[in-house]
């Protein structure tokens, strides 16, 4: 079975990209313009992982797109990869329930980073949901 991946962006041409690289990686991608309106967004995609876009000069609404899933009992197991432009990377809220990594990928990034920290993030969510953590 494929791996399901939401991919969170502000831009389509973005959007577009990341998916065909993801798809042509062989991944099941599933795209949502930044930013998410409710935590039921990620629950309809179900993903295994979510790609989201730290979005520069919108601070706050990244933020508290990374705290809707995070702050979500039934959301805190997915990974997740923060994509960002900042030099010291994202402020990540901290969360009583966050059972599950969040990876940091530095923009602007190559092909060949994206897909190793995707494989990596889903290999060590899929050891630790398989290890019970």
């Amino acid at each position: 079975m494929l791996n399901r991946i939401l991919v969170v962006d502000d831009s389509p041409p973005i959007l577009s990209i990341l998916g065909d690289i993801l798809t042509a990686a062989g991944y099941r991608v599933i795209t949502q313009a930044f930013p998410l309106a409710n935590a039921d967004q990620v629950r309809h995609a179900a993903p295994d992982l979510i790609i989201l876009d730290y979005w520069r000069g919108s601070e706050e609404v990244s933020h508290a797109t990374i705290e809707l899933i995070m702050q979500s009992a039934d959301l805190a197991y997915l990974p997740l990869i923060i994509c960002t432009g900042y030099a010291d990377g994202p402020m990540i809220p901290q969360s009583p329930v966050r059972r599950s990594s969040v990876m940091v990928l530095s923009k602007p990034f190559d092909v060949d980073d994206l897909l190793a920290v995707v494989t990596i993030t889903l290999a060590e969510a899929s050891k630790h949901h398989y290890d019970g953590q």
